[in-house]
This record gives C-alpha cells, structure tokens and sequence, in this order.
C-alpha cells in the first residue's frame, strides 16, 4: 500500500495543497483518503488537488474525491481540481463529473490571486488606527 506521506501537501494562500503523481489507482485511492477524510472534517476546508502529473484515475479515487466533496460542502468548505490532465479530464466527463468539481486551469494563478487578496485584507485601511495608543 502506498504511504499517504508520498502525496505532497502543503499550505498556501489559505488552501491546502494537495500534489498527487502519475496515477490515483486502488491503491493511492486508500492514501487520498487518509489525507483528505482529516482535512474535510474541519470548518469551511479550501482543499486544492492539483492533478498537474496525474496521468490515470481510477473509479476508487473518484470515490474519495466524491466523498470528500460532499463532506467539504457540509463543513461550508470547497474541493478544487486544478490543472486538471486531459486523460483524467476524460475520466470525469465520461463519468458525467466534470461540472460536479470547481476546476481551475492555473494553479499557481490562483493561488497567487488568493494571497493578495489575503494580504489585503490583512493591510490597515487607510485612517484605520495603527495600535501606537497616539
């Protein structure tokens, strides 16, 4: 069985990364889960799979991203499948999925808009007071 900690994750710009490679088959299908079942389960989860080196899905992997989806809509969250490979595009077409996921075709794009939308959130207005006490 594949190791969950060979699925890259990392956070940035407020989402969780997730890069899985090559193939979500049976056996990665048991590693997405471990990875996504925790994420899922908090509060308004962002959650990215960027599927850029996935060149294979498998119906088992469709399965867990089905379910993650359905409990992120429950915790007020959101499931993004970014650069999404047309190998693995034809997969969710033929499974009549491909409007069921929010996809996005630059990952890296998107992060990059949703950090300066947190940084500017996080800069004071200008007038606001600044904490000095003066």
């Amino acid at each position: 069985m594949t190791d969950s900690a060979e699925i890259p994750v990392e956070t940035r710009a407020g989402f969780t990364v997730i890069r899985p490679s090559a193939r979500l088959g049976g056996m990665e299908a048991d590693s997405l889960a471990a990875i996504l079942e925790p994420l899922v389960r908090q509060k308004n989860p962002l959650i990215l799979i960027d599927l850029t080196n996935v060149n294979y899905i498998g119906s088992r992997s469709i399965g867990v991203l089905l379910a993650a989806r359905g409990e992120a809509d429950r915790q007020k969250g959101r499931i993004i499948l970014g650069n999404v490979t047309p190998d693995v595009a034809r997969v969710l077409q033929l499974a009549r999925l491909e409007g069921y996921f929010q996809i996005v075709n630059d990952v890296d794009e998107m992060l990059a808009r949703s950090q300066r939308i947190i940084e500017q959130k996080e800069r004071p207005s200008p007038g606001a007071p600044t904490g000095s006490g003066q």
